[in-house]
């Protein structure tokens, strides 16, 4: 009934992340099952397992800490900002409506204004905006979640160097990342990572929609990457 009621007067509903008895109910309220891809990159093995570890050996009931992270200095010409201004959002706007010119599929309308609200507001979680020179352009996210520092590449433009995605895996990496995660409905992206180095998940959980079949979405069109509310990027 809750759910119903949710989106009554909703054109579309979108649900990522779905797993289970959940998902169970989904089919029988007339969602449709959508094809998504779950996508992750194992950054520093070592430095996961062992967190990971403390997470069952450590039952304190404490929540997970607070990010500072830095940005590290990498040997490319690339452009970091957690703070862009209305110039830049309008060029990167642009970058993800160019990514969805050739279908018709549903997909998220980005204005400079949406950007700012969805991934740059004060107040949200915290994003980092990487620009490369050769068209290139990544949103990404880091927090902490089961004591496991995690990123989300939440947004990938992958510009005219094929070195862009390993820039980034390297930042994020020098970030004190152990491992990165990625959610797309979208067959471009999906290829575009697996050439990169990263690989899909296993058991990964399902998405369904309401009203809309054909959804080209992101991580940004739901709360992935919201564990980053409790990270501030260090300027």
């Amino acid at each position: 009934m809750l759910l119903q009621r949710a989106v009554r007067h909703e054109a579309l509903a979108f649900s990522p992340g779905v797993s289970g008895r959940l998902a169970e109910a989904y089919r029988r309220l007339g969602y449709e099952e959508i094809t998504n891809y779950w996508l992750i990159c194992l950054l520093n093995p070592v430095r996961t397992m062992w967190q990971f570890a403390m997470r069952t050996a450590v039952k304190d009931g404490t929540r997970n800490p607070r990010l500072y992270p830095h940005v590290p200095r990498i040997p490319r010409n690339l452009r970091f900002t957690v703070a862009p201004d209305e110039r830049l959002m309008a060029r990167l706007a642009d970058a993800l409506a160019a990514q969805n010119s050739d279908t018709d599929a549903t997909r998220v309308d980005w204005t400079p204004d949406l950007l700012k609200w969805r991934y740059f507001s004060p107040t949200g979680p915290a994003h980092l905006l990487i620009e490369d020179p050769a068209g290139g352009w990544a949103i990404v996210s880091l927090g902490v979640r089961s004591r496991v520092t995690m990123a989300r590449l939440l947004e990938y433009v992958p510009g005219s160097d094929p070195r862009f995605m390993t820039a980034i895996l390297s930042t994020i990496r020098g970030m004190g990342a152990g491992v990165a995660l990625a959610y797309s409905t979208r067959a471009e992206f999906r290829d575009q990572l697996l050439a990169g180095g990263w690989r899909l998940r296993r058991a990964a959980p399902s998405s369904f929609a309401k009203g809309s079949a054909r959804l080209s979405f992101t991580g940004g069109a739901g709360d992935l990457g919201f564990e980053a509310l409790s990270t501030r990027f260090a300027r």
